[in-house]
């Protein structure tokens, strides 16, 4: 996740890839990895994110965990309006409802109104695999929210690792979730940015991790109309780490002109994203509960005239 929006959406279904035995960060207790395949995915109710992030706000590598349960997805704002290889192209889309919709509910497209999820408990959060087991409580002014301990070390995991996270259940049932770590990512585009031209594709290219289970997601931002909108447009590619991707022509020239800008304010204009994760997911009567385990690289983007 970004600094700008905690959690990002992430694939529901998952294949056993199979781990149990311990490694030099492991703490008591197996995990055991069951990993989703790359793919483009549903919002999830409850979200466990374990990151090693790069930005500019920042002068190396930073690590973070961090936790969301809930008792549904939130609404969705956006339709994918393009779709070509391994990207897609969203628009904004909101609806036009009347009468207004309650309190608690947006208007979605289709003019129908949505509740938002609450926050709900979903009892001690324990993250197992990064030496000795963290647990984490809700914070006592969100019972859904889950911030892990300050001072992470920058090497929080590595590609040999197997990462656990499980939840004792509350509001929210019991659920226990298995991945694995992954190479951290080239930081080189957070200090270079990335330009797209119209006329053509645009090329991102990285230095690709070890493990061919690791996959790589990459969300280029566009702007909004006014502070605290959604953003209008967000291209989105996702595949294996594979060290290169092309954002095809036709989702370039759609992207909107300009730069982002360097200093955001709350979710205006966020950077946008490279990242190479591993997930595993469970489904649970209020929606997909998840764990990702993510190297982040955060970045500007321009889209020159």
């Amino acid at each position: 996740m970004s600094p700008y929006a905690i959690f990002a959406t992430f694939a529901a279904t998952g294949a056993l890839v199979g781990c149990s035995d311990q490694n030099a960060h492991d703490g008591p207790g197996d995990v055991v990895v069951d990993l989703d395949p790359c793919g483009f995915a549903d919002p999830s109710a409850a979200l466990v994110d374990v990151s090693i992030s790069y930005d500019i706000y920042h002068s190396g590598a930073f690590a973070r965990i961090e936790g969301l349960v809930q008792d549904g997805a939130y609404p969705t704002f956006h339709e994918v309006v393009m779709e070509e290889g391994g990207c897609r192209y969203l628009k904004v889309a909101l609806g036009s409802c009347a009468p207004a919709c309650p309190n608690g509910e947006a208007c979605v497209a289709g003019d129908e109104c949505v509740p938002y999820p609450n926050a709900v408990s979903g009892g001690t959060l324990t993250i197992n695999g990064l030496g000795a087991p963290v647990e984490i409580t809700a914070e006592d002014w969100n019972a859904g929210m889950y911030v892990g301990p300050a001072g992470l070390p920058v090497d929080l995991f590595d590609s040999s690792d197997s990462v656990g996270a499980k939840l004792a259940g509350g509001d929210f049932p019991a659920v226990s979730l298995g991945a694995k770590g992954v190479d951290p990512v080239d930081p080189a585009l957070v200090e270079a940015g990335f330009e797209m031209i119209d006329g053509q594709g645009a090329q991102l290219t990285w230095t690709p991790g070890a493990d061919p289970d690791a996959c790589v997601r990459v969300v280029l931002n566009g702007f909004n109309a006014t502070h605290g909108a959604p953003l209008s447009d967000i291209i989105e590619c996702e595949g294996p780490d594979t060290g290169s991707l092309i954002v095809p022509q036709a989702l370039v020239e759609e992207f909107p002109h300009g730069t982002t800008p360097e200093v955001t304010e709350g979710y205006d204009w966020p950077h946008s994203e490279l990242t190479r994760y591993t997930r595993s997911s469970v489904d649970e009567p209020q929606g997909p509960a998840r764990l990702l385990v993510r190297s982040t690289a955060y970045f500007l983007v321009s889209h020159p005239e």
